[in-house]
């Protein structure tokens, strides 16, 4: 629900609590990682994806979006993608040299 009324910094420290309490909870991952995506983070969502797919190497939402966050890395218009609301379609995008 935070991360739905966009308190991003409220919803990661909630993801790094679930995480203290149970370490192979993968949604916390999840989480950390989707929250770290909207605090314009660049590193920090593929660390986490990473870390959830150690866990459970075939959660396709963790796949997913490490699979996004490879292509934000490659594309410099991954803000752009963001503002217009298609984060998560950056692929479609062309990249722009």
């Amino acid at each position: 629900m935070l991360y739905k009324n966009f308190n991003y910094e409220s919803a990661l420290a909630d993801a790094w609590k679930c995480l203290e309490i149970k370490e192979d909870f993968v949604e916390g991952y999840l989480r950390a990682g989707m929250t770290y995506f909207q605090l314009n983070k660049i590193e920090e969502p593929e660390t986490e994806f990473r870390k959830g797919l150690k866990y459970t190497p075939k959660h396709k939402l963790l796949k997913d979006n490490l699979n996004q966050r490879e292509i934000k890395k490659k594309c410099h218009t991954w803000k752009i993608a963001t503002i217009m609301g298609r984060w998560a379609n950056c692929s479609k995008i062309e990249c722009m040299d």
